[in-house]
C-alpha cells in the first residue's frame, strides 16, 4: 500500500479495521514494515510526522537501518552496509548447501549436476532483479569450484568446467553469466510484453538510459 501523508495512512487504517470486522481477521503489525521508496529518512515537517506516526504502529526501514529487508523473496537495500549484509547471508546459505552435499560420494559430473540443479538454483530467483558485486560472483563461483574438485588438485583450467559437455566441459553454470542471462530475459519481457505491442517510447528511453548508467 502506498501512502504519502498521515491522513492517507489513517484512512488506510480505517479500511483495514473495516475489513477486519467483516472478515474476523487482524493485521499483524509486528510483522509489517514501512519504508520510503527513496530510502531516505523522511525529512521535513510532514515527512517526520508521518514517520513518527507509523513507527508507533509497525517497523520502519530506511538508509539508517543496519540490515536489509525482503519482499517476495527479493532483498531491499539502499546502503552498502545493507547490501553487504545480504551478500554475507547469500554466501553463507550457498556454503551451507555445499557442506551438506560434500559428504555424498558422487562423480565429477554428478557434482556439477547437483551444483546446477540444487545448490545454485537458490540464487536464480534473487539474481533476476538484484545486482551483486563482481567480488561476490567470484566468491560464489570459487565455492562451487572447490566443491566440484573436492581437493583433488585437478590440473584443469577453471574455464573448462563451464564449457558444455560436448566440448569437454562439465556444463557448470557461471553465476555471473547466468545472472546476465536471467536479467536480459526479464528486461526483454518488460520492453516487449507481447508480439504486437511495445511499451511507450518515453519509458523505453528511460529504461535504456538507466541500464546504460547502472551497468
Amino acid at each position: 500500500i502506498f501512502v504519502k501523508s498521515r491522513p492517507e495512512y489513517m484512512e488506510m487504517e480505517e479500511c483495514i479495521k473495516t475489513y477486519g470486522r467483516a472478515s474476523n481477521s487482524k493485521i499483524n503489525y509486528d510483522k509489517s514494515m514501512a519504508f520510503p521508496l527513496h530510502g531516505g529518512k523522511m525529512e521535513g515537517y510532514f515527512g517526520t510526522r508521518l514517520r513518527s506516526y507509523i513507527q508507533q504502529k509497525m517497523k520502519w526501514f530506511d538508509y539508517s537501518s543496519p540490515e536489509y529487508i525482503k519482499y517476495l523473496g527479493y532483498p531491499i537495500f539502499v546502503t552498502t552496509q545493507q547490501r553487504d549484509c545480504f551478500v554475507t547471508d547469500l554466501i553463507a546459505k550457498i556454503s551451507a548447501q555445499v557442506e551438506a552435499f560434500k559428504i555424498r560420494k558422487i562423480s565429477l559430473y554428478g557434482r556439477a549436476n547437483v551444483a546446477n540443479t540444487i545448490i545454485l538454483s537458490k540464487l536464480w530467483h534473487v539474481l533476476r532483479l538484484t545486482p551483486i558485486p563482481k567480488a561476490t560472483i567470484n566468491k560464489l563461483n570459487s565455492i562451487i569450484y572447490q566443491y566440484i574438485v573436492d581437493g583433488k588438485g585437478l590440473q584443469i583450467k577453471k574455464d573448462v568446467y563451464y564449457l558444455p559437455k560436448e566440448q569437454g566441459g562439465l556444463g557448470l553454470l557461471h553465476v555471473g553469466v547466468q545472472q546476465q542471462t536471467l536479467q536480459m530475459r526479464y528486461i526483454t519481457a518488460l520492453l516487449y510484453h507481447d508480439q504486437f505491442k511495445t511499451i511507450p517510447q518515453y519509458l523505453y528511453q528511460l529504461m535504456s538510459h538507466t541500464l546504460q548508467m547502472e551497468t
